[in-house]
């Protein structure tokens, strides 16, 4: 946290606030207390928080319009919904997430976003798999051909080509970088 910190003071030089908001639906306790977790990080480095709850019975259209409301009325560096949704709301997940503007989907669960990363244009690499890698340089560190990594490790993850994928490795268990342009993500 204290390189984001850095680099959180970097933007307030600036004169850029970062933040990020997160929205959660219903009463999944593990979801609340991630929610959580993830406010006090985002104190901690200086990063403006905003939470906004809703209601378990909440319905598509209301959220869908909140959505929209959310990113209207604040200036946010970053947007999560913060899954799972309600059972009522499951069915329409892809379509709840793809209300977010792509340029704030912090996860990159968005159709924009995704293919952002797809492509290799994307200056963000999606949570989960940014830790599997920033976990796999630390435990085994090694020069990647067609990327490089930040000091400190796992700061920063970006393409040196932009037509290089991410794919999963059958054997290593890990994820390693594919230069094959065809290649699908599994």
């Amino acid at each position: 946290l204290s390189n984001l910190q850095a680099r959180v003071a970097e933007l307030k030089k600036q004169q850029i606030q970062p933040a990020l908001a997160v929205i959660i639906v219903g009463n999944d306790k593990p979801s609340h207390t991630y929610v959580k977790k993830k406010g006090k990080s985002a104190q901690k480095i200086g990063v403006d928080f905003f939470k906004f709850e809703f209601t378990e019975d909440t319905d598509k259209d209301t959220l869908i319009s909140r959505i929209w409301e959310i990113q209207t009325e604040h200036d946010l560096s970053g947007l999560i919904i913060q899954l799972p949704l309600p059972e009522s709301l499951s069915k329409y997940a892809r379509e709840i997430v793809n209300q977010i503007n792509p340029e704030i989907d912090v996860d990159c669960l968005t159709y924009g976003a995704l293919g952002r990363v797809l492509m290799g244009e994307s200056d963000l690499v999606p949570p989960t798999p940014g830790a599997l890698l920033r976990r796999e340089v630390r435990q085994q560190p090694r020069s990647w051909r067609g990327f490089f990594v930040t000091t400190p490790p796992g700061t920063a993850w970006r393409c040196r080509q932009r037509r290089t994928r991410w794919q999963s490795s059958a054997t290593g268990g890990g994820i390693r970088p594919s230069r094959g342009r065809h290649r699908s993500v599994k």
